[in-house]
């Protein structure tokens, strides 16, 4: 596996680390609300930040894995490895 391959799975473990954590906070805002009388949700617009949530949600999870690139049929693919991973290195560390 090239380095820019790596680097690619590091960013989709923390891609798919963040999509749960989205999901874990709508389910606690969820929760919470329980707590809260009508007037106070409805004032905030609760089931709207729910929605809103949900369409995040529903939305990053169509995206694809990203760590499938394969730059091996392309000529210069070692280069562009080379560049990406620099580029890679300057933006995640």
């Amino acid at each position: 596996m090239s380095e820019y391959c790596k680097n690619c799975k590091e960013m989709q473990d923390e891609i798919d680390r963040l999509r749960g954590v989205i999901k874990d906070a709508r389910e606690m805002v969820a929760d919470w609300a329980l707590y809260v009388s009508d007037y106070f949700t409805d004032k905030h617009d609760l089931e709207g930040d729910l929605k809103k949530l949900d369409d995040e949600i529903a939305n990053n999870e169509k995206k694809p894995d990203r760590t499938n690139f394969d730059t091996s049929s392309i000529p210069a693919g070692n280069i562009f490895e080379e560049i990406m991973s620099e580029e890679i290195k300057k933006t995640w560390t």
